[in-house]
């Protein structure tokens, strides 16, 4: 099997967002930028976000299964954090999983205000459970306060964040002796050097694109006769201009991957910056020497949420799940802390 060979690039992520955007004449440092950019995204993003990740539903089955690993482990009541919460999904999940019973506090925390009062919501199904909302960056500095939780959960953070190895060391101060990490639905590089499941994706969406021609939609949208609504890239470039951040509108793409930041852009592995994916080990050297990695699960062997509704995909990534069980383009990753 091959895979494809990477090329080392020593260019620090910031340099390389500096030179791309060069001709957007960001105003503020490139951390600070990429922070604001990402909350007013996910900002406009919270009341569609539920329905617009479509692979999130693909993570389910790998979310209840790293549960049930660690549930032998877990046999007092726990405190649990969601960091970068967002609309709830993996407190959801703690809380739909058999450690449901040991659950007796959990903490959300997410930069978006608008994302947290949809997890507010949410969890009123859950009366049994103490839960503690915090947003933006003042509950980022009351989170310090907080002593260490026997569970931590992150789900699609990590690739958002442009300083990820320092957030990573950073965490393991809110896992306690014996406590677990999971860092969910994250883009897996194994995924990305593997060139069958590569080109089994270029094939999907270009079949996919195909079936969309034939379909009222498309042409409508194609001829004018249905107006698109502004997307959530017109509208964060609106604000960023109304903010005096930026001098014209980020193109597309660039605003895409400054949101996330470590998927790579389609499938190549030529990217303008951040990491292709991530490695476990790499996650595993951030943490440091007091954690071990105890589980890994990966999905969507072919990198469209919509390959299991064909039949004849179905079969297809089932054959792929069988053959690359370490590859698929997300990843969900367990880390216990030994002491």
């Amino acid at each position: 099997m091959k895979y494809l060979c990477i090329k080392i690039d020593m260019t620090t992520t910031p340099e390389k967002i500096k030179v791309s955007l060069n001709n957007q004449n960001i105003h503020a440092n490139v951390p600070e930028f990429v922070e604001v950019v990402s909350n007013i995204y996910h900002q406009y993003e919270a009341s569609v976000y539920d329905i617009s990740q479509i692979s999130l539903s693909n993570s389910v089955w790998s979310w209840q299964m790293a549960l049930k690993d660690i549930q032998p482990s877990l046999i007092k009541p726990i405190r649990v954090l969601d960091y970068g919460a967002g609309t709830g999904f993996a407190t959801l999940q703690v809380l739909q999983s058999p450690l449901r019973a040991l659950v007796k506090e959990v903490v959300c925390y997410d930069l978006s205000p608008a994302m947290i009062d949809i997890c507010r919501e949410k969890m009123k199904a859950f009366p049994h459970v103490a839960f503690t909302f915090l947003s933006d960056v003042t509950g980022r500095s009351k989170l310090a306060e907080e002593k260490p939780f026997d569970l931590v959960v992150t789900n699609a953070l990590l690739h958002h964040l442009l300083e990820v190895e320092s957030f990573v060391q950073h965490i393991r101060q809110w896992v306690a002796p014996s406590g677990y990490y999971i860092a969910g639905h994250e883009p897996n590089y194994n995924f990305y050097v593997n060139e069958k499941l590569v080109e089994a994706t270029r094939k999907f969406q270009q079949y996919k694109r195909l079936r969309q021609r034939l379909t009222w939609r498309y042409w409508m949208h194609k001829t004018g006769i249905q107006k698109s609504f502004h997307d959530l890239v017109t509208l964060t470039n609106q604000e960023l201009i109304k903010r005096k951040l930026i001098v014209s509108p980020i193109p597309r793409n660039y605003l895409h991957k400054l949101v996330d930041i470590h998927v790579p852009f389609g499938i190549s592995v030529n990217q303008p910056w951040g990491e292709i994916g991530f490695q476990d080990t790499k996650i595993l050297r951030w943490l440091g020497n007091d954690f071990e990695m105890t589980g890994m699960y990966t999905y969507s062997h072919i990198k469209d949420g919509l390959a299991d509704n064909d039949l004849f995909w179905r079969k297809r990534l089932q054959k792929l799940r069988k053959q690359y069980p370490h590859d698929g383009a997300d990843a969900l990753m367990i880390f216990k802390r030994k002491f």
